[in-house]
């Protein structure tokens, strides 16, 4: 589960900070626009300034597999979700193979309901995929913001996620892990499923779960 952070610091500000997993220190206080985080922050400072052609932005999200950043794509004059699998985890096939079957997971399903797959590579040992940018924030948002989500508004995202889900069934695909913070707003309010880490494919299943 990608956990969203407090504070989303520029990629400015955080390029002013030089800390990496191992061995972190305390960013300089006496520069105003470089945030003030405690050291289980520390690790998402760790990244490349770009992956491939996508050049980061921001964080948006952080959890245990990795974290996910809001990255413009300089080729095609848009913006995209980068994905980046942990550095530690990267090292570990198992985990590499997890994060691939996840990209091929969403690359089998071609649905408006799901997040779209632009591509998959590696970078300097770092493993990453590019995705549809959903500007809209996700549900959990809507309820944080609003307090109650409007009846005919939850039948309404209910709807297109069952149509959305239905969609990856006929593939063979369980998504396994549906939540508010899963479901995610485009900038046409339209639902779009995401994080397919934890699903069940018949057509490429393994032993990972």
């Amino acid at each position: 589960e990608l956990k969203m952070p407090t504070a989303l610091p520029s990629s400015e500000a955080i390029s002013k900070t030089k800390i990496a997993v191992d061995g972190a220190t305390s960013p300089p206080k006496s520069d105003p626009d470089v945030p003030s985080l405690a050291l289980s922050d520390y690790s998402f400072l760790n990244f490349q300034s770009s992956y491939g052609v996508y050049r980061v932005e921001s964080l948006v999200g952080k959890g245990g597999m990795g974290q996910v950043f809001k990255a413009k794509d300089e080729q095609l004059d848009r913006h995209v979700a980068v994905k980046v699998l942990a550095a530690k985890l990267s090292r570990s096939p198992e985990f590499v193979e997890r994060f691939r079957r996840e990209a091929k997971v969403l690359a089998s399903i071609n649905h408006p309901g799901i997040a779209s797959i632009y591509s998959f590579s590696e970078q300097k040992g770092e493993h990453y995929f590019a995705m549809q940018w959903c500007s809209g924030g996700s549900v959990s948002d809507l309820v944080r913001k609003k307090g109650r989500v409007e009846p005919m508004t939850g039948v309404d995202i209910i709807y297109q996620c069952a149509q959305a889900l239905n969609a990856a069934s006929k593939k063979g695909i369980v998504h396994r892990d549906i939540k508010p913070s899963n479901l995610m707003f485009d900038e046409n309010q339209l639902i779009k499923i995401v994080d397919f880490g934890l699903a069940y494919a018949e057509q490429i299943s393994t032993n990972l779960t």
